[in-house]
């Protein structure tokens, strides 16, 4: 899918600053407001796939549909909807830019490894907003893009939810992910592959705790379904605290669970104060090994300015006295 060039205008308001991500079916882009100066806003780019006009009216219909619903949510993990409108043979949807990096994108630049007390902040966090939206009576597929490139994360440790809510839109008779109760295929429970099965709040329990696996070990659930490696195989450093939160959120039976993400994200909070928390970085970069020894560091910037002053005082004494 060609990309728009910079300064493109869409809907004579939206002028293109800059291009985010080029896929073959997906651009996303950073604009500037024209009407109302001085704001940035992302915009999500989508093409049609090859369909007759009916189709494509069906489409715009549920786009429509499932967008406003997402314009309708108000919560500070949830990226805000603005905007949306059909122009040519593509999809827009406006929502608000948030300067940050996905999780995916984390792990990638820290070695696959992320600090413990970072994703348990993140978790508690996605708890929050996962209970929000199943509140509001969102629909089970919803759901089912919860993967680690729909969770911005930006320099204070804050968490955005984007883009959750399309996946019907580009679903046909033939799409054989249109089973209604289906998840996000990485995170997905037993459950979810059983066309009775049932989607509640334990579900979603289901779904962060395989999340959290894959962020902290770094294996993606879904090679090994049902099947998890021990969490300290792959990550020893991981505390007893939070694996034991992740064994029990990802139980294969819905009653050995978490009850609700509430009681998982109270015990999350518990686990931040474990003493055998480990606070640093697996593999750190440069700015994590400063980050870690700071304290060191100004420790021996003291040791060197003592030593200056000594030194000076003992030269003073030997000019006065001798």
């Amino acid at each position: 899918m060609h990309s728009l060039p910079v300064g493109s205008i869409l809907k004579n308001r939206y002028r293109v600053a800059k291009i985010l991500h080029k896929s073959k079916l997906t651009n996303v882009y950073v604009v500037d407001d024209t009407h109302l100066r001085g704001n940035l806003w992302a915009v999500k780019e989508m093409k049609f796939l090859a369909m007759d006009s009916f189709e494509r009216q069906k489409i715009i219909a549920q786009f429509e549909q499932e967008v406003i619903k997402m314009t309708e949510i108000s919560h500070p993990n949830f990226a805000r909807v603005i905007d949306f409108f059909v122009e040519g043979a593509n999809l827009y949807i406006i929502r608000e830019f948030i300067p940050a990096y996905d999780i995916e994108t984390l792990m990638k630049k820290n070695a696959g490894l992320l600090r413990e007390k970072d994703v348990l902040n993140w978790g508690m966090q996605l708890a929050e907003v996962l209970n929000f939206l199943f509140n509001k009576k969102f629909p089970a597929i919803f759901f089912r893009e919860l993967t680690l490139t729909n969770i911005l994360v930006n320099s204070e440790g804050s968490i955005s939810l984007i883009d959750l809510g399309l996946a019907r839109v580009f679903q046909t008779e033939t799409d054989p992910s249109k089973l209604k109760v289906m998840g996000a295929m990485d995170y997905a429970s037993p459950e979810q592959f059983d066309e009775n099965g049932i989607f509640d709040r334990r579900t979603l329990v289901y779904n962060l705790g395989a999340l959290l696996y894959h962020v902290l070990t770094g294996k993606n659930p879904a090679q090994s379904l049902f099947n998890l490696p021990a969490i300290q195989e792959l990550n020893p450093e991981v505390s007893v605290a939070t694996r034991k939160i992740i064994e029990k959120a990802v139980e294969i039976e819905p009653r050995l669970r978490y009850q609700n993400l509430t009681d998982m994200k109270r015990d999350m909070k518990h686990a931040l104060r474990s003493p055998d928390l480990k606070m640093q970085v697996v593999n750190p970069g440069p700015t994590s090994w400063f980050e870690d020894n700071k304290i060191s560091y100004w420790s021996c910037v003291a040791a060197i300015i003592i030593f200056f002053l000594t030194g000076g005082v003992i030269f003073l004494i030997y000019r006065l006295f001798f």
